[in-house]
């Protein structure tokens, strides 16, 4: 099925497509469809994990509320996949938090991808030396595609919803893909949409996320190999090709990275626990996992972390130097092949070229398996046609390649349970990498949220018992601490946490929290001061500097941080609070209506905020609110005794003693000891009292 061509190879000769049924292929197209909708259906309920949090659920550039150009281009660009992002803020527009929505895209454009792929193999059939003439290959890419989509390993991409890049450009990398070759196998001078759609559908790529550059250089091995017949003579034109597009890579890398790219490279190691060195000795453990992952995705053996241990030389561990030359073996045996296997060979230069972005030199997390969906399509598709190849077995292999699409799907489906509860998804990753510190504290976070604060904080314990200086572990348990009111236990723990990150601004600001719980407020004030000089504009901060410069009896400066907090954050709920706080401890009533006002719109129900705007429109004689906010905390907190002691005092002074007094029981059934109300209790009884007695009295004569 791939042998080697001698037919003349050069461009402008127009090579027909093998007929094909076109009722067949919408068929192979539903069937695809609806395979992708059967082994995600469980994923719609399945929440936000992981990185979901930060860069999708917590993020505020995604959280549009208009589809102007402003707000999706802020989407966009918040950070170096803008399609990916462009498409997440649209989710949030359209169906706010709502991840069944979220997963709902995934899904279609895993589907797109997948039909993408059987599309591109349809038109692998008629490019030379892959066999266009072998009636088997017409099953090939079907079977392929269909494998393909429904492999257990490729839930890190689609469940995971914050994959959705990869599985965006990785969509639009083989439609690309597929409009190359229909432009080469175009009639000279045809081609030419083709070639424009080529190249728009890769730019989309690239705006999905950075592996679709690996595309152009898997292209070029493609021309070499297919539509040059491996010609010597062409060989010199392949390395100027390939020479410009190193060029162009090093001209991106040097205006993204700077003028000293390998120096930020290394800059970017300090996030990690392991050097560039470490990286590159590892990766090819990674990569022979990967393939055995390809071979045998039993859902036993996936999970959304891993803990593979540094390779410190070639010989530690003793795997190294072994998967380094099974590697480089199988690079080897690639090129060796290549005039008799053409296409074996090329699905091994495929997955290598497309991997070498995320598992070379750049400072990554070692493996993730959402990095297979787009260099697992050609090995794919290779061994579905190596099958199909010989006629007498045909059958049997279409049966036999069926019943893995169908084993697969199952696995896929069982692996996706585990992706439907972020505790389940945690447990399940413990359990498979026991000393994954990592893994240990998103358990705990998981727990946390879910209100097991006492087996999230042995989670985090476990975590820095493993790493004693994994900054976010010891940032947790100072977190469980301070929720605890153990403060002074609290500190050591951020303490840690910030030597580890200094320069994290939110570490700063609760190390402080935590000193000023503590009654530590210098300390407090030093370390929110030097979060201010990390992030000038960052708002909590200058909130937090407010609170402690308050407590200092540093009241001008206090002020002056509550205002910038909500000069940068105009809806910052607590800086309005306690700027009025603040005013109302100084008199200035009327602006801490204000304030308190702006609370109160942003939070509508809030009982704190009720009863200081309620106490601030006593203060100035405007008793009616003063009671319509006191009875709105009552709404929301019944049992407030200032509240009820206020409404009190308010009706003694309209002489409402009855009515005042049924307040002051009330203050007294919750607490008996209450001298305060019980005093004023009296008063009212006898004030009522003596009302009743005067109106019974005899007008006197004059």
């Amino acid at each position: 099925m791939e042998h080697s061509t001698a037919e003349n190879n050069n461009a402008g000769l127009e090579r027909p497509a093998p007929q094909t049924n076109k009722l067949l292929i919408i068929l192979a197209g539903a069937v695809l469809a609806m395979a992708a909708l059967w082994v995600y259906s469980n994923t719609l309920s399945s929440p936000f994990v992981f990185d979901d949090v930060p860069f999708i659920q917590r993020n505020a550039n995604i959280a549009v509320s208009d589809l102007s150009l402003d707000s999706l281009k802020n989407a966009a660009f918040d950070s170096t996949r803008p399609l990916a992002n462009l498409s997440f803020a649209l989710n949030h527009y359209f169906s706010g938090g709502n991840e069944a929505a979220y997963h709902m895209v995934n899904i279609v454009l895993h589907f797109l991808a997948g039909l993408g792929m059987y599309y591109l193999l349809l038109c692998l059939l008629a490019v030379p030396g892959i066999g266009q003439k072998n009636a088997s290959s017409q099953w090939a890419p079907f079977l392929a595609a269909l494998l393909w989509l429904v492999h257990p390993v490729h839930t890190g991409a689609v469940t995971y919803i914050v994959q959705r890049s990869a599985v965006m450009a990785s969509m639009f990398c083989l439609w690309s893909m597929a409009m190359y070759i229909k432009a080469r196998l175009s009639a000279r001078g045809k081609g030419r949409k083709y070639w424009v759609l080529s190249v728009v559908l890769w730019m989309l790529a690239l705006a999905g996320k950075e592996i679709a550059l690996a595309l152009p250089f898997a292209a070029l091995v493609f021309e070499w190999f297919f539509f040059q017949d491996l010609r010597k003579d062409w060989a010199g034109k392949f390395a100027l090709i390939l020479g410009g597009f190193l060029a162009a890579s090093v001209i991106g890398a040097y205006l993204f990275l700077g003028s000293h790219p390998l120096d930020s490279i290394l800059y970017d190691y300090k996030n990690f626990d392991f050097t560039l060195k470490e990286r590159l000795l590892t990766e090819p453990r990674v990569l022979v996992y990967y393939l055995s992952l390809l071979a045998f995705p039993y859902p036993g053996r996936l999970t959304l972390d891993y803990d593979i241990p540094h390779s410190q030389s070639l010989l530690n561990p003793a795997t190294t130097i072994y998967s380094i030359l099974f590697m480089a073996g199988l690079i080897a045996a690639a090129l060796l092949l290549a005039r008799k296997r053409r296409l074996v060979s090329y699905a091994i230069l495929w997955f290598c070229i497309t991997l070498f972005l995320e598992s070379s030199f750049i400072p990554l997390d070692l493996a993730f398996e959402h990095r297979l969906y787009l260099p697992s399509v050609f090995p794919i598709f290779a061994v579905a046609a190596l099958l199909l190849s010989k006629e007498n077995l045909r059958k049997p292999a279409i049966a036999s390649l069926l019943c893995i699409a169908v084993i697969f799907g199952v696995w896929t489906h069982q692996r996706n349970t585990v992706w439907q509860s972020d505790v389940a998804l945690w447990r399940d990753t413990v359990a498979k990498v026991p000393e994954n510190a990592r893994a240990h504290n998103n358990l705990g976070l998981a727990l946390a949220h879910a209100g097991r604060d006492d087996d999230a904080f042995k989670e985090f314990q476990k975590a820095v018992e493993l790493k004693p200086d994994f900054a976010q572990a010891n940032y947790n348990i100072g977190i469980s601490l301070g929720h605890q009111e153990e403060h002074e236990k609290a500190i050591p723990y951020f303490e840690k946490a910030v030597e580890k990150e200094p320069e994290n601004v939110l570490y700063l600001n609760d190390l402080a929290l935590a000193y000023m719980g503590a009654g530590r407020l210098e300390d407090a004030i030093t370390r929110l001061y030097q979060a201010l000089r990390i992030e000038p504009e960052y708002a909590p901060t200058h909130n937090n500097l407010g609170v402690a410069l308050g407590g200092q009896a540093m009241v001008t400066q206090a002020l002056e941080h509550f205002r910038k907090a909500v000069e940068i954050y105009p809806d910052y709920a607590d800086a309005h609070r306690n700027l009025g706080i603040l005013l109302g401890n100084l008199d200035n009533h009327p602006k801490a209506i204000a304030e308190f006002e702006k609370v109160i719109k942003l939070l509508p129900r809030d009982p704190q905020a009720n009863f200081l705007l309620g106490r601030s429109y006593a203060a100035v004689g405007k008793y009616e609110k003063a009671v319509l906010h006191f009875r709105e905390t009552l709404q929301a907190v019944p049992d407030y005794i200032p509240a009820l002691y206020n409404i009190g005092l308010i009706y003694m002074g309209q002489e409402k003693y009855v009515e005042a007094a049924k307040f002051f029981e009330k203050i007294l059934k919750i607490k008996p000891e209450n001298m305060q109300a019980s005093k004023q209790l009296k008063k009212c009884i006898d004030e009522a009292r003596a009302n009743v007695q005067a109106q019974k009295e005899p007008l006197s004569p004059e």
